[in-house]
């Protein structure tokens, strides 16, 4: 038996010729998470070079406010522990951020571009593996960069155009 899916003009699940309103599901987008090596040095990087105002902190963890969303570093499990073999066994895979790409709205990406510069950032266009002396201007007319991280997490940084 085969079911069709549908959805109404104002979002709701349609089976066949049934109705059903949404209960659950995404509403909004709360943090990422990112699991690091160093956390000490990471929070740094975010906290005084990117300027992420910080929201909390432990040992473990930091959680940096994005502007309605968190950015949150875990500092890897702890290794030996078994219960995180498979997961620790990636990590030193040196899988991270693989596949991935993180990106911020700013509000002047020139001023944001400099800024950095200054504090010794390498702004990049990772997908043609070059540097940047300038924010470049996408076909939508996107204006940004992207850095990597100390950890190798690529983050991009946007201004939108006209």
């Amino acid at each position: 038996m085969r079911l069709r899916v549908s959805f109404s003009s104002r979002g709701n699940l349609k089976y066949g010729g049934t109705v059903r309103t949404r209960v659950a599901g995404p509403k909004a987008f709360d943090h990422l998470s990112l699991f690091v090596r160093d956390l000490t040095r990471m929070r740094g990087f975010y906290e005084d070079v990117l300027g992420f105002p910080l929201a909390t902190a432990d040992p473990r963890q930091a959680r940096f406010d994005a502007g309605g969303s968190s950015v949150v570093l875990l500092a890897d499990p702890p290794f030996g522990d078994p219960d995180y073999r498979d997961f620790v066994n990636q990590l030193k895979g040196n899988m991270r951020g693989m596949g991935a790409a993180v990106h911020f709205a700013v509000e002047d990406v020139d001023a944001y571009f400099a800024e950095l510069r200054g504090k010794g950032v390498v702004p990049i266009e990772p997908e043609k593996n070059r540097r940047l002396e300038e924010p470049i201007t996408r076909p939508d007319g996107r204006r940004e960069f992207a850095i990597e991280d100390p950890e190798g997490y690529w983050l991009y940084f946007a201004e939108r155009g006209p």
